[in-house]
């Protein structure tokens, strides 16, 4: 689910029960209840919105996009897909240039440590805004920790890891994203490195 990564999936399984709620006891059932038969049920209608964070999904860019939907439902599917544009100007800003805290491959006896990472600048001089930050086990990131380490930091360039959270022993590995005052996000930086004692 990640832009420069693996494509979006999701998986759902629907299940129904078809029942007759004793308050409306009095009511006549739209539908036979008989062991065994028909429920009466000819038709379903699923609508979902998913909802996610715009980093995670997948970017489309200036030219011809495809986006494909697949599922094993029988025929009579209908699927809408809405993307709305939002222009930007300005070209990409740069990526951090390093980490300053802790250093790339840096063995540090602090479970909490604040990140912090040299300012990204635009060539053009605009504003830098937000980073987006993702702290992973993983080399490649992948797959953040937990979403915790997986968000945006505005007008900072440090991040504080939550107490308890980082374990001694273990190895973490981190990148960073700048975003300047148009909308347009650098690309990742390095992936820095540091291991708690």
């Amino acid at each position: 689910m990640l832009k420069d990564g693996l494509q979006a999936t999701y998986e759902m399984e629907i299940a129904y029960t078809i029942s007759v709620d004793a308050a409306h006891r009095n009511v006549p059932p739209a539908f036979l209840l008989v062991y065994g038969g028909r429920s009466g049920l000819d038709a379903v209608k699923v609508v979902v919105d998913l909802q996610l964070n715009p980093g995670s999904l997948p970017a489309l860019s200036l030219g011809k996009n495809v986006v494909r939907y697949t599922d094993e439902s029988a025929a009579g599917r209908e699927v809408k897909v809405t993307y709305k544009w939002r222009e930007r100007q300005g070209g990409k800003p740069e990526a951090p240039a390093g980490a300053v805290f802790p250093e790339d491959g840096a063995l540090i006896d602090n479970s909490s440590p604040r990140l912090e990472w040299r300012p990204a600048r635009h060539p053009e001089g605009a504003r830098i805004v937000a980073y987006r930050f993702q702290l992973s086990l993983r080399p490649d990131c992948a797959w953040p920790l937990s979403p915790n380490f997986d968000r945006e930091i505005r007008e900072a360039e440090s991040f504080p890891a939550p107490a308890g959270w980082l374990n001694p022993g273990a190895t973490y590995h981190w990148r960073v994203a700048a975003e300047h005052e148009n909308g347009n996000v650098s690309p990742w930086s390095k992936v820095f490195s540091f291991a708690i004692k």
